[in-house]
């Protein structure tokens, strides 16, 4: 007994020890506050991963040695498909080459070797970095363009292995900057599966004997962050499968063609339905073998996945995925749910010894839609609410009172009277009446935008800066410290650029007017009566600076004339070798039109930042159909100061799957006038092959 009170007493003086030192420690980064602090970025899955030999493992060349050897079995697959064991084998034996240099046992234990980029160089203004303004790198060297240089680095890690030795590596990293910089603080950006290592990383600092170094985080942001998981995996991962054929072709639409004015060019939604239903029916008949000797044995003993478990889906996905799981995997993902469950009282520790906290969430984009949920509001990635910590998101499409009901109907009918006095008196709900911020672990410090992608940085459209401002000048502040970065905030694609909702209202009332190309039916052509017609629809295209639109148009009409004219050939006979010239003199017109429609200085002034007159029209009409789930009670809302609480459960409260409105998606004008000459040649291809 007397052991254990001295033991105890140690314990209760190294606590009271610890505490005396936080203000000590908050003091020392305040004195440094005008210093340097160097910026560790933490990326998400995607960085490139080798072999113990130094090959890529996920090459081209590797993905395409995996899949020719069971080209035979899908071609008999297609011979038959009421065989899906064929299938199945042929899926097996694909995935599993391609995976298996990564893949563990059922104990959570990996033989092979897996190596990463060295990454301990820093990046400077002068890095032969190969990247394009859009990349993932922009912001490394917007932040080395801001610290000088040796300020900026981007940490590199195996993202299939335990979170808690990659935990382990950022340590030591961080280190090595420290040293490297002679800095006592740095700062860490971390983005996508980035956030839930810095979330394992920090729950892994003791109070007590990390101090240090939990006092050496000057400023942690979460950028669009998986630190409280993904609902699509929990979903896959406790065998809730939904392919949705009618988000599919939302899903295209943003992602491919970059504009849902174009959704007259993609193939018919009826045929992405069809394709849905048929790989639904294909997943249940299959579902047994699909899981058991696929998904579970390639991607449900990767450690790192397990990190990305919304707390309330562990339970449920440990049944389903680790029946067959060794004793020392099942530990291991014990200790995960024990990391997501505490991520608010994660962030809570790091401000308690001074870091400053921000988070950043994107929302108004489809996600992949082989769940229920699918109808989510997301980045593209992943789901709105799990990457602001537990905001109220409407659906996709929807508003708050559409998804929610309860108060939320009142409140709109508020908006709707008065939407300005409305968001004076509630600034936390979004001007798109989608998102309630005051439901976030932390309101006050977490800023979304509207139609921005998944980790998305430019130098020219103001998202660089908004995060370099975060990351080195932002300094214990709040969604209102500064005007130009408000907690909402709205990406134009057609520019593209951000900026705040009064500056998208202003460009609005300032719009001008587009051009609309009326649609075009090709004649029947002479020997081919019996294809259907073919048919160009009407698209209206906005105005874009230093685009001349009736010069387009008008070379458009004319490439047109001269095609047609071409395929009409001599009378009924075919084309002949005039009427061949002149399709090629067509088509050249048409491509010429295209290109010489364009003021290529001011055209490029308008996509980098110069302005715009136009961005795409908002959804007017409200969505009319009721969820087909009721919500239930809402996320625990956190203090808004950043203080020790209880941690926040992910309730989950979205509905199902319901038809929204259209939304904007991301692309802008570029993409719409590509998406034109993709179409148009598409066209071409067609004639061509059919002649």
């Amino acid at each position: 007994m007397k052991k254990r009170n001295i033991i105890i007493s140690v314990c209760l003086v190294a606590v009271m020890l610890a505490t005396m030192l936080v203000p000590a420690f908050a003091a020392l980064g305040d004195a440094r506050a005008d210093s340097k602090v160097p910026v560790i970025q933490v990326r998400g899955i995607g960085e490139t991963l080798y072999d113990a030999a130094g090959n890529e493992i996920f090459s081209a060349g590797n993905i395409i040695s995996g899949i020719l050897p069971v080209l035979p079995k899908l071609a008999t697959y297609l011979t038959d498909t009421n065989n899906i064991d064929v299938l199945i084998d042929a899926l097996k034996q694909a995935t599993t080459s391609i995976f298996a240099p990564v893949m563990y046992d059922n104990n959570g234990n990996r033989t092979n070797v897996v190596k990463v980029d060295d990454s301990t160089a820093a990046i400077n203004t002068d890095s032969d970095l190969g990247f394009t303004p859009s990349s993932e790198q922009t912001l490394a060297y917007m932040l080395a363009e801001k610290l000088g240089d040796d300020q900026s680095y981007i940490f590199t890690y195996d993202w299939t292995a335990d979170p808690f030795e990659v935990a382990e590596q950022l340590d030591a990293y961080i280190e090595m900057v420290k040293d490297k910089t002679g800095a006592d603080k740095v700062s860490l950006c971390a983005e996508s599966m980035g956030g839930a290592v810095v979330n394992t990383y920090i729950s892994s600092l003791s109070p007590i004997f990390d101090a240090g170094k939990l006092a050496s985080i000057e400023t942690v942001v979460m950028s669009n962050a998986a630190f409280n998981g993904l609902e699509m995996l929990g979903q896959l991962f406790t065998g809730n499968t939904d392919i949705d054929g009618e988000k599919l072709g939302e899903l295209i639409k943003q992602e491919i063609l970059g504009n849902s004015e174009l959704s007259s060019l993609i193939p018919s939604l009826g045929l992405l339905t069809t394709i849905a239903e048929m790989a639904d029916q294909i997943m249940l008949a299959g579902q047994d073998r699909i899981y058991n000797e696929i998904l579970i044995p390639i991607f449900g003993y990767i450690p790192s996945f397990w990190t990305l478990i919304p707390a309330d889906k562990y339970d449920a996905a440990e049944s389903f995925m680790l029946k067959n799981a060794g004793s020392d995997l099942k530990y291991t993902v014990a200790k995960y749910q024990s990391v997501v469950s505490s991520t608010t009282l994660n962030m809570a520790k790091a401000q308690l010894y001074g870091a400053n906290y921000y988070n950043v969430s994107n929302y108004n984009r489809y996600i992949a839609p082989v769940t229920p949920a699918a109808n989510w509001n997301s980045d593209g990635v992943i789901e709105t609410i799990n990457t602001s910590s537990f905001a109220k998101v409407a659906n996709i499409g929807e508003t708050l009172d559409v998804t929610y009901g309860g108060n939320y109907v009142d409140a709109k009918a508020e908006f709707d009277a008065d939407k300005d006095t409305f968001l004076a008196n509630n600034p936390q709900i979004s001007p798109d009446f989608v998102v309630d911020a005051s439901k976030c672990a932390y309101p006050t410090q977490t800023w979304f935008i509207r139609n921005l992608g998944h980790i998305a940085y430019d130098m020219n459209d103001g998202t660089g800066d908004f995060y370099v401002w975060l990351l080195t000048e932002a300094d214990n502040c709040t969604v209102e410290s500064k005007e130009e970065y408000p907690q909402f905030m709205y990406y134009d694609t057609s520019i593209p650029m951000l900026m705040t909702w009064e500056e998208k209202a202003e460009m609005d009332e300032n719009a001008g007017g587009g051009i609309t190309i009326p649609e075009i039916t090709l004649p029947e052509i002479p020997g081919l009566e019996d294809l259907p017609p073919i048919t160009i629809p009407e698209i209206t295209l906005p105005e874009i600076p230093g685009f001349d639109a009736e010069g387009l148009l008008g070379a458009i009409e004319g490439g047109l004339d001269s095609l047609l004219g071409g395929l009409g050939g001599n009378g009924g006979g075919g084309m002949d070798l005039g009427g061949i010239v002149d399709t090629i003199t067509g088509i050249g017109g048409m491509i010429g039109g295209l290109i010489g429609g364009l003021d290529i200085g001011g055209l490029l002034g308008g996509l980098l930042g110069g302005g715009g007159d136009e961005t795409p029209e908002e959804p007017t009409e409200e969505p009319t159909e009721e969820p087909t789930e009721a919500p239930t009670e809402a996320p625990t809302e956190a203090p808004t100061q950043p203080a020790p609480q209880a941690p926040v459960q992910n309730n989950n409260n979205n509905s199902q799957p319901t038809t929204g409105t259209p939304v904007e998606v991301e692309g802008g004008n570029f993409n719409l006038w590509l998406a034109v000459i993709v179409a148009t040649l598409a066209v071409l291809g067609i004639l061509v092959v059919a002649l």
